[in-house]
């Protein structure tokens, strides 16, 4: 409030308060757009929601929602929040009548690609393939292989370390295991 006052634009800025989820779906339906200036955002649910209720967005390159729910052009932008000619570009993009109506649709597009349900289908039927029964076939192909994955110097896994690392790597280590082999083949992913 005291920025925009120092500014002189107080008229034009409406300062909300926090908002209840049936509340926000209103101020959503009243939005022509929705920005995230955030200079750190693991995610930022409130993306997921704007996305959903059909908003262009603007989204701060460093909310963890600009990888996952921005395509760039397509139903908005994702923007560094510190260059402000730049972002202030990036919001008359999505306001303009030209982009506004399908930048709107792919949003909501996007946001139910996203959605939890489709989501855990998806993985549902990615699983799948692991719970396969396994055929006579399959176990004459190859002897079975126990997978163990770890992080270097993560407790649960001591013996997960790669002997190359320095204390200050912290690779993923994924140790293939054969029952009854005394040796051990690593793959070391940085």
């Amino acid at each position: 409030r005291r920025l925009s006052s120092e500014l002189g634009i107080s008229s034009a800025v409406v300062t909300i308060p926090f908002l209840q989820p049936n509340d926000l779906l209103d101020l959503y339906a009243a939005s022509d757009a929705f920005t995230l200036a955030s200079r750190f955002d693991s995610y930022g649910v409130v993306t997921h929601e704007a996305a959903a209720a059909s908003l262009p967005l603007v989204i701060s390159r460093h909310a963890g929602s600009s990888v996952t729910l921005v395509q760039p052009g397509v139903n908005g932008f994702t923007v560094d929040p510190v260059d402000a000619a730049a972002y202030a570009q990036a919001i008359l993009s999505v306001l303009d009548p030209a982009n506004h109506a399908a930048m709107s649709a792919a949003s909501r597009r996007i946001a139910e690609d996203g959605d939890i349900r489709v989501v855990a289908k998806k993985i549902a039927q990615w699983l799948e393939q692991f719970t396969a029964p396994l055929t006579e076939e399959s176990v004459a192909r190859s002897s079975p292989t126990i997978a163990v994955a770890g992080v270097e110097s993560d407790p649960l896994f001591p013996g997960c370390r790669d002997p190359d690392a320095t204390s200050t790597q912290r690779e993923s280590v994924i140790r293939f295991v054969r029952p009854g082999s005394s040796t051990a083949m690593e793959a070391v992913a940085a």
